[in-house]
């Protein structure tokens, strides 16, 4: 029973790390603006298959692809009293109706601090050929 007990204190101390976190400073200035166009690249990923007696292993092209990004940073005072940088993506109307020395407040519905997630899928026939060309 005293090492149910340890053991759930010990998860319960685990799990406090895992709470989503917000950004540490919601208002300031802007000082910095970004945009990165969309693009695609090209990964090769082993993939290693085994009959018993003997190891393949192939290189398969892995498309990736990288979203629009428009990146903003401010200025302002963190939650801990510091003052420091915070960035956030944003989408296209918002980036650009914002200028470099505007204020900005955070607002979850309009900015994250997380950037566009990639997308990753297997190459086709044709993408293979364009690789292979070059």
């Amino acid at each position: 029973m005293k090492y149910i007990g340890i053991f759930t204190v010990l998860i319960m101390i685990l799990l406090q790390g895992c709470q989503p976190r917000g950004p540490s400073v919601t208002f300031g200035e802007v000082v910095d603006k970004q945009h990165r166009p969309a693009s695609s690249s090209v990964m090769l990923m082993p993939v290693i298959t085994s009959t018993g007696t003997t190891t393949v292993t192939n290189m398969i092209p892995m498309v990736i692809y990288h979203p629009e990004q428009f990146r903003i940073v401010i200025y302002g005072q963190a939650d801990n009293g510091e003052f420091q940088n915070q960035r956030f993506f944003v989408n296209q109307n918002i980036y650009e109706a914002v200028a470099i020395g505007d204020t900005f407040e955070y607002d979850s519905d309009m900015a994250s601090i997380n950037p566009p997630r990639e997308q990753r899928r297997r190459a086709t026939a044709e993408e293979r050929r364009q690789i292979d060309e070059n």
